[in-house]
């Protein structure tokens, strides 16, 4: 196929690309290694074995998951696990029964994994902007898992008060465009009473920010950062750091704490603002009324 890109990868990523992967085994392969997640907040030793043994599919390899924990795979496993139990924990919270749920930006399933593995009756949907990672999914993840490509247009092709769970890992900090269109779609598909938990960089997360942060050493020699923004409080609803002129998922952005409450509640009732939770963006938790 031609390297001229083609329309469909300005709203999108790898359209019509072919993928090779390497396979790693499953979790229990790489369980003695050290991790750097630790789960005692969450679950016990025991239970954790039992997540474990659930789980025999394959992981990604670190090229095919954006890179994230290095070769410590065990970790990368994980990480899901925790948010996997961390969202758990937030619809028992809220009286929020589980029978369906998507991962708006699921990569290559490190959370949806958990949801169709250790739960088996839930309807699972999974979606993400990067075509290799919608194969890697249907190829190695369980198939009542459900998984489509979405782009950069705000649109997500599910019927109306149809989920109780929308996440969105690490996508409102590439959404420099539209985050209300996307707000009022996630708002559409859940359910009366359902959850949306959408991860963050916030001014808070600006404040923070230092070189032993990743987006930092993204950022450092951008043409339009500097470390003085790091000092002063924002002056606007958005910071938005773009890299190409053209194409998807091509920017950083940060979003100012006071235009969540005030634009983001006009769609939902804000639960919550967790910092850093649990990692080094801000949780936004919310539910449809």
């Amino acid at each position: 196929m031609s390297t001229e890109q083609i329309w469909e990868d300005f709203i999108s990523l790898n359209s019509f690309s072919d993928f090779s992967f390497e396979v790693l085994e499953p979790a229990i392969a790489y369980s003695k290694q050290d991790p750097e997640i630790h789960l005692s907040n969450y679950t016990s030793e025991e239970s954790l074995s039992d997540f474990i043994a659930k789980d025999h599919y394959p992981l990604p390899s670190t090229k095919d998951r954006e890179g994230y924990f290095g070769n410590s795979h065990y970790s990368y496993w994980l990480s899901g696990l925790r948010d996997y139990l961390i969202l758990k924990s937030i619809l028992k919270d809220n009286d929020v029964p589980l029978s369906s749920c998507l991962d708006l930006g699921c990569a290559s399933g490190r959370v949806i994994r958990h949801f169709g593995v250790q739960d088996t009756d839930i309807d699972v949907w999974g979606s993400d902007i990067n075509y290799k990672h919608i194969c890697w999914v249907q190829k190695y993840l369980p198939s009542h898992i459900k998984i489509f490509q979405n782009s950069s247009i705000p649109y997500i092709p599910l019927p109306d008060n149809s989920l109780d769970l929308v996440t969105a890992y690490s996508i409102f900090t590439h959404v420099e465009s539209f985050d209300l269109a996307w707000m009022a779609e996630i708002r559409r598909i859940l359910r009366p009473g359902g959850i949306a938990y959408i991860t963050a960089l916030t001014d808070f997360s600006l404040r923070n920010l230092n070189n032993k942060i990743p987006v930092y050493k993204s950022l450092k020699n951008h043409k339009d950062f500097s470390e003085d923004l790091i000092e002063k409080p924002m002056n606007k609803d958005k910071y938005i750091f773009r890299y190409r002129n053209f194409g998807s998922y091509s920017s950083v952005v940060f979003l100012n704490t006071e235009y969540i409450s005030n634009a983001w509640s006009r769609m939902f009732k804000i639960i919550d603002i967790k910092r850093q939770f649990p990692g080094f963006q801000d949780a936004v938790i919310m539910q449809k009324i």
